[in-house]
């Protein structure tokens, strides 16, 4: 496998905006994408306990990495790995708001986000078991969802912060302010020249959207949940010019 061929790696914590704004660059630019890695889902567990390196899952899954740009949130959390697998590579990480970026998820999970503790229904992949629970990130059964939801934000941002010299910052609210500027722009910092005209993909929805995208996070969330994500994600979010809920 080339290696060579994968320039552009897209981070972020799942539901921050990473499929569109990975998506929109890369037909931007006319390059080859791909959006997800299901088979990483899959040996996620087996990575990040040691019994299956990084390198021998690339090596034998190499159509996945056959391509220009690739977006897969949870590589996010095997950065490390990923710098030594693909050291030419250039890197993106998407990030938004804690509270809009838990509720996202929780729109994904089907799972109210003003109670105090709940359990996840049957039925839905373990790797996004993995991701309610923080079972690979060593939060399970220390907290409760929404701390650990907050945790797992926090943890990927500290990916950002530890690394920001090899990555280039991508705001999912100024993305959503002005879609084809921002995507100009970003394509400009990566030189990436543009191939096609995105005007008319600016709009698609690429998942589907939450119930409880429509109500205000104050409704959505409740008092004691929000005093928990701003308490836990309170030292990142002047990193990123992000205010507190009130």
């Amino acid at each position: 496998m080339d290696r060579a061929l994968l320039k552009y790696i897209v981070f972020g914590n799942q539901k921050s905006g990473t499929t569109a704004i990975a998506s929109l660059i890369a037909d931007f630019g006319g390059l080859s994408k791909q959006m997800d890695i299901p088979e990483f889902w899959e040996a996620e567990q087996s990575i990040h306990s040691g019994r299956l390196s990084f390198e021998s899952f690339v090596n034998a899954n190499p159509h996945r990495y056959a391509v220009s740009l690739l977006k897969e949130p949870c590589l996010t959390f095997f950065y490390d790995d990923v710098l030594k697998v693909f050291p030419d590579s250039r890197h993106i990480f998407v990030v938004r708001h804690p509270a809009d970026n838990i509720r996202s998820m929780l729109d994904r999970l089907k799972v109210p986000g003003d109670l105090e503790d709940v359990e996840l229904a049957d039925g839905f992949h373990k790797a996004w078991r993995d991701v309610f629970y923080g079972s690979l990130l060593n939060l399970k059964g220390s907290e409760k969802y929404i701390e650990r939801l907050a945790r797992r934000w926090v943890i990927a941002t500290e990916v950002y912060l530890k690394n920001r010299d090899r990555m280039l910052l991508a705001k999912y609210e100024d993305f959503v302010c002005d879609k084809y500027g921002f995507i100009k722009r970003t394509a400009e910092k990566l030189g990436i020249e543009q191939k096609n005209d995105i005007s008319g993909l600016l709009d698609i929805q690429y998942q589907s959207r939450g119930s409880g995208r429509g109500k205000p996070l104050a409704e959505f969330f409740g008092k004691s949940n929000i005093g928990i994500i701003n308490d836990v994600c309170r030292p990142y979010l002047k990193e990123f010019s992000y205010s507190e809920l009130k």
